[in-house]
């Protein structure tokens, strides 16, 4: 109980200071339609077992709705607020609607129809963001891919930078730069750059690569140390690190940079 109520500190010191913000959100409904769009939102009230918390949306990763116990059978519906991609708080949320702005105009949805909501910050220019070779791993079934919350549409340009080195525990303890070269070596990647997405869908990872997907579900594309490419769909920027293994005693990092054109 008392780790409990150090967690829940802190949140609250994390959760301090909150902005006004339009996100992006995908919507997926009780029915099972989906809808995606915008919502003004600059944060999410939620009161738990706890106490209140205001979380700024800036924070905020996901919603699951009106989810019910599956052990206690008259157990009252609770919504889970995801934090970061770390934390998840169960309470009452303030969201009794979601007026969401779609490219056929503003849909006014009812929480009680919500099933979950994916909450993705509107991010311009640059932004910055650093892969852990003990845990984003392209391979790792259970974290293995961070997610940017950086929405990108279907054809939009976009650049990906990265510098760093990791060590390989599941090769030996050889060591990697974001352009696939071994750290002592004089071996080298043949260089498979371009510009478009679709041309580069067939340029393989080396081990060490920065890699990334457009979307959950998206095909694993290569990105090195430096690429520029145009979106070949609609969906949430992933990042990783390709390996045909996954160790959790690989050390290093990189430091990834994307920006949008």
């Amino acid at each position: 109980m008392l780790t409990l109520k150090k967690n829940f500190t802190a949140l609250l010191l994390l959760l301090s200071v909150t902005i006004f913000a339009q996100v992006q959100v995908r919507i997926t409904l009780k029915d099972d339609n989906i809808i995606s769009g915008t919502v003004q939102l600059s944060k999410v009230s939620l009161v738990t077992d706890y106490g209140k918390l205001e979380i700024p949306t800036k924070n905020v990763t996901g919603i699951r709705m009106g989810v019910k116990s599956e052990e206690e059978e008259n157990a009252k519906t609770v919504d889970i607020v995801e934090i970061d991609n770390t934390y998840s708080m169960a309470g009452q949320t303030n969201i009794k609607t979601m007026d969401v702005k779609t490219e056929y105009g503003t849909l006014n949805i009812p929480s009680d129809k919500i099933e979950r909501m994916e909450v993705y910050m509107v991010t311009d220019g640059q932004s910055v963001f650093k892969l852990l070779a003990s845990k984003h791993i392209s391979c790792n079934a259970s974290g293995g891919w961070l997610n940017t919350g950086i929405m990108l549409k279907k054809g939009e340009n976009f650049t990906i930078t990265a510098n760093g080195q990791v060590v390989f525990a599941s090769l030996s303890g050889a060591k990697y730069t974001p352009d696939g070269k071994t750290v002592g070596s004089s071996n080298s990647s043949y260089d498979y750059n371009t510009n478009t997405e679709e041309l580069y869908s067939n340029a393989y990872p080396n081990y060490g690569n920065v890699v990334y997907k457009i979307g959950e579900q998206g095909a694993m594309m290569k990105a090195s140390d430096k690429f520029s490419g145009t979106a070949g769909d609609f969906g949430v920027l992933y990042l990783s690190i390709y390996e045909a293994v996954y160790n959790p005693q690989n050390t290093g990092s990189y430091i990834v940079k994307v920006e949008r054109k």
